[in-house]
């Protein structure tokens, strides 16, 4: 019967691993992907409410233009608008997405905005400041800025983070997918960070700047961009201290045309009372009857989502108009850097799992295996070993009922016991090598062993090296008396048995005249000792000299 291999035993399971590992990822998938979708909704209506909060203030006197504009910066969309509405339904903008101005933070109440407008960078209206709460607002130019935002890409991961961490979800609760929603997207969100930077008059010059991420931020950057800055001056430079936040490129816009231009007979209109001349239009219809909010969606091949809101709402005695788009990322993408750590974990979970159930059969299996290969060689050794001495047995049993001396009798008698106490013996040994699995280990000088067993054995065998092993001594040196007895008895007359003991392996040597060789139970008991030891015995004959070579399993 052919030996089966433990792949035999783990494959099965690990098929069935990989099906249930499968299954949960697609449970876990899907339930992430139901809360993903929720979450960016719930944030996008939300956003809206720290738009009207802004109007609020606003409407008290207690923000301006300026203040709304960095707030805006922070709760980005890709287009805001905020305005009152006049009494004859124009707007009066507080603020507007403005697509030429690249903000940078130096700080929480210091703000650089890059611009090419002249007005803006004129002297008297550099610093803008807000009407309570001390923010700064400097216009400067800055080319190299330009040079980065040109080759920037869409803010999706960026409006997605926005809107996952303002849905209710995260800002309400403890949940542990939309905990990790909120987690994934910090440490995906990139941002550009300033290393060194001064400013000559109305320009701001860059020397580096960083892509990185929250992951990233303390190691290599994803990607660095080094610019010549002018002759630095002790009052020009402004090289950042490292324990100092510093400044951030804000404001990734990117215009959301394709919506605008689809809903452009509703958004971006000039004059509320446009709207009441839209008699057939039927988003003219849903912004009266929702309590003048208009919103839709649109979807783009690549599972990019845009969403719009118009917003026209009383706060004290005036009304205000709100208006933002967000493009929002598909889910898989914002949820990659995960779904590919779920799917690894799940992986070696559902292959590992398996393997380790696999252990315990296989392991009982080549046991019994291993124990009726035992029983199948002992049967062989024994119909060997046995047949002799029966044989003998025999003729010493008919001499003995031949004859009638008495000392005859006598020296059959003994002959016959003398056999059966070899077989008894035998047998015992067997037995003892068949019931033995109680094995206790320890380290012990294999050398030593030879030795004992050899002086047990009554011969001198030359024993050469030494190494030390991990065994049950008394039990090892069973199977050792074995093959050193077994080399005694069919060794030629003077001849003598060398053992050569090296860390790889261990080389019993004997000159015999003996033309074939067949395992008796000697061999047998030892091999099984041996394999109970995780080591393998190999056995030899040719020209004339007989080979023991014990190896690792």
């Amino acid at each position: 019967m052919k030996r089966k291999k433990y792949g035999s035993f783990a494959l099965p399971r690990v098929i069935a691993g990989l099906v249930i590992g499968a299954v949960v990822f697609a449970v876990i998938d899907r339930a992430c992907a139901d809360r993903y979708n929720r979450a960016v909704r719930n944030g996008f209506q939300n956003i809206g409410g720290i738009y009207e909060r802004i109007l609020k203030g606003y409407d008290e006197g207690r923000t301006d233009g300026a203040f709304s504009s960095i707030i805006c910066n922070f709760y980005q969309a890709d287009y805001i608008r905020l305005a009152r509405i006049r009494a004859d339904g124009s707007f009066d903008t507080i603020y507007e997405t403005d697509y030429d101005i690249i903000p940078v933070e130096l700080s929480i109440h210091d703000w650089i905005y890059v611009t090419d407008d002249e007005e803006l960078l004129s002297e008297e209206n550099r610093h803008v400041d807000s009407v309570t709460n001390g923010f700064q607002i400097d216009y400067k130019r800055c080319g190299e800025i330009r040079t980065i935002r040109d080759g920037s890409e869409k803010p999706l991961i960026a409006n997605s983070y926005y809107a996952v961490s303002l849905s209710d979800g995260i800002t309400e609760g403890f949940d542990v997918i939309n905990r990790s929603l909120d987690m994934i997207g910090w440490c995906c969100l990139p941002y550009l960070e300033v290393d060194s930077y001064c400013i000559d008059g109305d320009t701001l010059y860059l020397g580096e700047v960083r892509e990185r991420t929250a992951v990233f931020q303390n190691s290599s950057s994803l990607r660095t961009w080094e610019f010549d800055m002018p002759g630095q001056n002790a009052g020009l430079a402004a090289l950042v201290d490292g324990d100092v936040m510093k400044p951030q490129i804000m404001g990734s816009y990117v215009r959301p045309d394709d919506y605008l231009k689809a809903e452009g007979d509703l958004f971006l209109i000039q004059n509320l009372n446009d709207i009441d001349a839209m008699e057939n239009s039927s988003k003219a219809e849903e912004f009266r009857s929702r309590g003048n909010i208009y919103s839709s969606e649109m979807y783009d091949p690549e599972g990019h989502t845009t969403r719009g809101l118009m917003n026209v709402l009383d706060i004290g005695e005036h009304r205000y108009l709100i208006e933002y788009v967000m493009t929002t990322a598909s889910y898989t993408e914002y949820y990659k850097p995960c779904l590919i750590i779920l799917a690894v974990l799940i992986l070696i979970l559902a292959v590992w799992i398996p393997c380790l159930a696999a252990i315990r059969p296989y392991s009982q299996y080549r046991k019994a295996y291993e124990n009726n290969e035992f029983k199948n060689n002992l049967i062989d050794s024994l119909a060997h070993n046995l047949k002799t001495p029966l044989q003998i047995i025999g003729g010493y049993a008919e001499n003995l009922k031949d004859t009638a001396d008495a000392r005859e009798k006598a020296h059959y008698s003994d002959s016959i016991l003398k056999k059966i106490n070899e077989m008894n013996t035998d047998i015992e040994e067997i037995l003892k090598t068949a019931d033995k699995t109680n094995l206790v280990f320890a380290r012990t000088s294999l050398r030593k062993i030879f030795g004992d067993a050899s002086a047990k054995a009554g011969v001198s065998p030359e024993i050469k090296g030494d190494k030390m092993i991990k065994a049950d001594r008394d039990y090892l040196m069973t199977a050792i008396l074995c093959l050193i007895d077994n080399a005694a008895k069919y060794r030629t007359e003077g001849s003598d048995i060398t053992v050569t003991i090296t860390s790889k392996e261990t080389v019993i040597r004997n000159s015999t005249k003996a033309d074939k060789f067949t395992p008796g139970t000697g061999i047998t008991i030892a091999g099984r000792i041996l394999e109970q030891h995780k080591l393998k015995l190999k056995t030899e004959l040719k020209d004339g000299v007989f080979e023991a070579r014990i190896t690792k399993r």
